[in-house]
């Protein structure tokens, strides 16, 4: 006699819903100048969150309301760095 489990569950009931978009691209960018034989200079520039993907928030866990008002991300920052080596 053949029998099979239940488990008394929907098999749709083990799907995943993908969650808020929050993932973040960063870069770097940096050129290296000679000013004398000894001494030269690096220029930095780092950019955070470059395609300034604001992201979703989780929704509220009692009402699962879904707000807008805040971003899950940080915004775009960049920062600028002058690196002089003798």
């Amino acid at each position: 006699m053949r029998t099979a489990v239940d488990t008394n569950q929907h098999p749709w009931r083990n799907q995943f819903i993908p969650g808020p978009f929050a993932y973040g691209l960063d870069a770097s960018l940096f050129k290296t100048l000679r000013i004398r034989e000894s001494a030269t200079v690096r220029f930095n520039a780092d950019f955070f969150n470059v395609l300034n993907m604001p992201g979703l928030n989780m929704p509220n866990s009692s009402t699962g309301i879904l707000s807008l008002q805040n971003s899950a991300n940080s915004p775009r920052q960049l920062q600028l760095t002058l690196r002089v080596l003798w």
